[in-house]
């Protein structure tokens, strides 16, 4: 099986065309995968827990996830959001991030709360002060337009893979 990806946390093997095989020790993928993060367009989906225990967890492969240029392929309103969301880079504690989320500007409520929402259940996993958000090429992806969020929140208290 080819690895196509590797972050701090996680080893990507690509499965066949459409799935790829997650090796994480990454909290922020648990959520993500257990359901505890909000619903919502802006975040990937994982689709199960691997039953094979050869991967910890298997997702859709997204081609995009390698493209670093990911500001011509979203629509207007993404790019104003991606934007956005840059000037809270490396926000450090909940306070802080909520009033980031609340300055920004044209960016639609929904997508606030669930960034929000998001930030919440990780509180289930870490203190508030070890909790990043980190946006930035390698983290995102697009699709039709749409900016996904891969990887943007990560853990301080996770362990290397």
């Amino acid at each position: 099986m080819k690895i196509i990806g590797k972050g701090q946390f996680t080893k990507v093997y690509r499965l066949d065309s459409k799935k790829v095989g997650l090796i994480s020790t990454d909290p922020v993928k648990e959520a993500m995968a257990i359901g505890m993060f909000p619903k919502s367009k802006l975040f990937p989906v994982i689709d199960s827990l691997d039953d094979s225990n050869e991967f910890d967890y298997i997702m859709n492969y997204d081609p995009d996830l390698k493209e670093r240029s990911v500001l011509p392929k979203l629509n207007p309103y993404y790019q104003n959001l991606y934007k956005q969301l840059k000037t809270i880079d490396r926000v450090f504690n909940r306070d802080s991030f909520f009033r980031s989320l609340a300055r920004l500007k044209g960016v639609r409520i929904y997508h606030k709360n669930a960034l929000k929402k998001a930030f919440e259940c990780l509180i289930n996993y870490a203190e508030e002060h070890q909790i990043k958000f980190e946006i930035s090429p390698r983290n995102v992806s697009t699709k039709n337009g749409r900016l996904i969020l891969n990887d943007c929140f990560f853990l301080t208290i996770a362990e290397p893979i």
